[in-house]
């Protein structure tokens, strides 16, 4: 038993498109689910970013209570979003695709198809493990974000042109060759962002393009 919990069944609008949420008992956690036909107006209601725009939300997962601090762990999918007002999407851009980094300037933002990741959080602090996201660019990410400091800790890769990536990859034995299989891109660049969400530091690797 999970001891004296509210359990939540909230159904609300965020720019006029449904969102829904559940946060209910089950066993010895507690199951959610969080639900928006508005990626970006949900994730800016709950104060997190103003950097999304449009898309769909699914996050699930559970929180187990008997670990102090609590610990939530979920999955979180995005698809059909634009990414826009973001600083360090906006630096890594800048450093590894600047026809996408035009795109950020103009407002119209940097579409993506998809974003999944694994996401845990305890005590104000969010980790980010397995990330992906495919479309305008290819990212992988993976780190943490401290909101209680505003802290910032990631790495991963970026794949500038993820569609030809994608083509390649699909080439027996020479798109695993080229693109390094499940382990990263051969057209991409390694990158690290740390100091905090709002200043982020970012550093790029572009020799990583050579050497997965």
């Amino acid at each position: 038993d999970v001891g004296p919990v509210e359990p939540a069944d909230i159904k609300a609008t965020a720019k006029g498109k449904p969102l829904t949420l559940t946060y209910q008992p089950a066993g010895d956690v507690i199951a959610l689910h969080l639900a928006a036909e508005d990626a970006g107006a949900a994730l800016w209601g709950l104060g997190l970013t103003r950097g999304v725009k449009g898309g769909t939300l699914h996050l699930d997962g559970t929180t187990d209570p008997g670990r102090n601090p609590w610990l939530t762990t979920a999955t979180l999918d995005l698809r059909d979003f634009r990414l826009t007002d973001a600083p360090i999407a906006a630096r890594l851009v800048n450093a590894a695709s600047p026809t996408g980094f035009m795109d950020l300037l103009r407002g119209q933002g940097l579409a993506f198809d998809r974003l999944n990741t694994e996401v845990d959080y305890a005590d104000g602090k969010i980790g980010f493990r397995n990330g992906r996201a495919a479309g305008a660019l290819g990212i992988s990410f993976e780190g943490d974000l401290d909101m209680n400091s505003d802290k910032i800790a990631l790495k991963g890769t970026i794949v500038p042109v993820d569609t030809f990536n994608r083509i390649v990859a699909a080439i027996p034995l020479i798109g695993d060759a080229l693109t390094g299989g499940n382990r990263g891109g051969f057209f991409g660049v390694t990158y690290s962002v740390g100091g905090t969400a709002g200043d982020p530091k970012v550093s790029v690797n572009p020799l990583s393009a050579l050497a997965p």
